[in-house]
């Protein structure tokens, strides 16, 4: 039985053998299969990713003086009454703050494609007064000179060590308090600087009114951009005639609990030599950002918030608007 069962045994050898040649050759045929299929799967991946950058609406590169273009953007900007402020849908507003996230993270194509059918422009600008490099969300003038939004413009410092963020919530409104922004964000080296697209009264229901609107496209970047460790400065202005007792400069956190940041700023003003006060909720109880809703995002992270009030006085007196803004910027870097 032993040796009939040995015999049975070899006698299967060969079609084991052949059994497992064939199963060999089958595995390495396999292997080959996927092999090949993965380099055709990644070949695909790669024509599809310059496909997609191919189709994708151009950076435009741009250079010249920043204070000149803020200044032409806002001299062009929707009045008070013109009811020329598109209000953003939803969706809209969360587009424009990805395409934000995408220039960020240094992703212009992803961020151009976003915009495009919003009639915006991704721009890498080079600040001719400054030497410094930008990109920027810029929306499409028409031909006319109108805007098809008048959501704003929106600029990122990617070469800035700062975190500093400078909103000008009010142009037009608040007369200069661009060029208040603007020579802030310079001197400070900020990283952000985000300008408002129409006169807060554009529109008669105040839809325009950004830092009252909470699905508008400015809060939607100004979401994107800030973290915990950022600094935010909107710069404002306030009539002296209005508010007589309220000295050159009003500082805010934008509630009643003072800040380290708020006491430093405003005692470093004081010592430039501006007659500036701190909110206080009881000697000054107006023009304190209160009911702001880039404060109520900033504070919900743990960020730092500065809403300052400006004079006539400050705003349009280039040298003490100098003063202010090196003041300013010495504390905010």
């Amino acid at each position: 039985m032993v040796k009939s069962g040995h015999r049975t045994t070899e006698s299967f050898k060969p079609f084991l053998h052949q059994y497992r040649v064939r199963g060999g050759e089958q595995n390495t045929r396999l292997l080959g299969f996927l092999i090949a299929a993965v380099g055709v799967l990644m070949l695909l991946i790669m024509v599809g990713t310059r496909l997609q950058n191919a189709l994708s609406p151009p950076v435009e590169l741009a250079s010249g003086d920043l204070a000149a273009a803020i200044s032409s953007h806002v001299n062009a900007m929707p009045r008070s009454g013109s009811e020329a402020y598109d209000v953003p849908t939803y969706s809209q507003s969360k587009t424009m703050g990805k395409a934000f996230e995408a220039i960020e993270a240094g992703n212009l194509s992803r961020a151009a494609s976003l915009v495009d059918n919003l009639e915006y422009d991704v721009v890498q600008y080079k600040d001719t007064g400054t030497g410094r490099k930008h990109t920027m969300l810029r929306e499409r003038q028409k031909a006319d000179g109108s805007w098809p939004h008048a959501w704003g413009t929106y600029i990122f410092s990617p070469e800035s060590a700062s975190n500093t963020a400078i909103e000008v919530v009010h142009p037009l409104a608040d007369l200069d308090s661009e060029k208040v922004g603007l020579e802030t964000f310079r001197r400070a080296n900020a990283k952000y600087l985000l300008i408002a697209g129409a006169h807060r009264k554009s529109n008669a229901d105040e839809s325009a009114d950004v830092a009252h609107a909470e699905t508008s496209v400015f809060e939607q970047i100004h979401r994107a951009a800030i973290s915990p460790s950022t600094k935010v400065l909107q710069p404002h202005g306030f009539s002296e005639a209005k508010h007589p007792h309220y000295g050159e400069v009003l500082v805010s956190p934008g509630t009643d609990r003072q800040t380290l940041l708020t006491k430093d700023i405003t005692s470093a003003l004081q010592d430039a030599g501006f007659d500036a006060r701190l909110y206080d909720g009881v000697s000054y109880f107006e023009l304190s950002a209160t009911t702001n809703v880039q404060e109520t995002s900033t504070r919900e992270i743990g960020a730092s918030f500065l809403h300052i009030e400006l004079s006539r006085s400050v705003r349009d007196d280039d040298g003490r608007r100098a003063l202010l803004t090196d003041t300013l910027a010495a504390n905010l870097r």
